[in-house]
C-alpha cells in the first residue's frame, strides 16, 4: 500500500475542512483589494520563467522535471515540483472551500479567497510550463 496519496489526499481535505471553519477572513476580507488575486496567479509562473531563462539561456543546462503524481514524494528535494504540485492543490482546495462558506456565510465573495484560489491555479500553471519545456527539450534531444 502506498502512503503518499493518502496523506496528500487527507492534506487537501483537511486543509479544505479547516478553511470552512476559519471566520478570520471576516476581519480583512473587505478591506483587501483585487490586486492579490492577480499578482498570485501571475507570481508564480513570472518566476518559473525567469528561472527557466537563467538555466537555458545564461547557464545552458537541461531541465531535469518528474511529471508530479499522487503516488510521488513532495518530500523528495531532488524534485521540487511534487512538494510545489502539492502546495498548488492545497491551495486551491482551501481557497475553494473558503469561497464557498464564506458565500455561504455572508451572501459575499471577498478577494482575500479568490487570492489564494489563484495563487494555486499559478502554482499548477507554472508547473504546466515547466512540463511543456520539459516535453520540447525531450522531442528536440530526440531528433
Amino acid at each position: 500500500m502506498k502512503i503518499w496519496p493518502i496523506a496528500k489526499v487527507s492534506l487537501i481535505a483537511i486543509a479544505g475542512i479547516s478553511t470552512v471553519y476559519d471566520t478570520s477572513y471576516a476581519e480583512v476580507g473587505p478591506q483587501i483589494g483585487w490586486a492579490p488575486v492577480i499578482s498570485g496567479l501571475v507570481f508564480f509562473p513570472a518566476l518559473i520563467l525567469v528561472g527557466l531563462f537563467v538555466l537555458k539561456a545564461i547557464l545552458r543546462r537541461k531541465l531535469n522535471f518528474e511529471k508530479p503524481t499522487l503516488d510521488s514524494n513532495p518530500l523528495d528535494f531532488s524534485h521540487p515540483e511534487h512538494f510545489f504540485h502539492l502546495a498548488g492543490m492545497v491551495m486551491m482546495a482551501s481557497g475553494m472551500c473558503g469561497l464557498v462558506a464564506t458565500y455561504i456565510r455572508s451572501g459575499e465573495v471577498w478577494p482575500v479567497q479568490v487570492a489564494t484560489v489563484t495563487l494555486g491555479i499559478g502554482v499548477l500553471f507554472g508547473l504546466w510550463i515547466l512540463q511543456v519545456v520539459h516535453a520540447g527539450q525531450l522531442a528536440s534531444s530526440n531528433k
